[in-house]
């Protein structure tokens, strides 16, 4: 069995308690697949079985990133799991990012602002974190994302 991370096995997910489903979207590091954890539905980013050894250790710095992260506006970040790959286990997004969502959907304006002063929110945690302020190097429409109450949290941590 894999050692756990430096998080520690607090937030290690045994591979037999997630339901893995089908891709639901591709990064830089790996794929993102649709899956069931406890009888929720949840998001599983698995990195490439054929990842470098830098790459494998920003994933793990984003895992580790991602444990410390506590705010309405930023990804919910569940565990980590060994699928056998190393696999980050987030909260799952059914109205996709902001990317998606605003030309298909059409926003008003009144909706359009709620987005902006999330993404704000999300940005200002970061920068206002100490000792260490967190910065992301990735922000753009697509790592943005939609909750089903249409409340938006900032994603994809790889190269912050």
């Amino acid at each position: 069995m894999t050692p756990p991370l430096s998080i520690g096995a607090a937030f290690q997910i045994a591979e037999g308690d997630l339901d893995i489903g089908d891709v639901i979207g591709s990064g830089a590091f790996g794929t993102v697949k649709a899956a069931r954890w406890r009888h929720t539905p949840v998001a599983v980013k698995v990195l490439y079985h054929d990842a470098r050894a830098d790459d494998r250790q920003l994933f793990e710095k984003e895992v580790q990133l991602m444990a410390t992260l506590h705010h309405p506006n930023i990804v919910q970040f569940l565990g980590y799991a060994h699928t056998p790959a190393l696999a980050l286990v987030l909260e799952i997004f059914e109205n996709g990012s902001i990317e998606a969502y605003v030309p298909a959907k059409a926003p008003g304006v009144k909706r359009s602002h709620g987005f902006c002063v999330d993404m704000a929110r999300a940005v200002e945690y970061l920068h206002s974190r100490r000792p260490r302020l967190v910065i992301h190097r990735d922000i753009k429409p697509p790592n943005f994302l939609l909750t089903t109450s249409l409340v938006v949290k900032l994603g994809d941590f790889g190269i912050a």
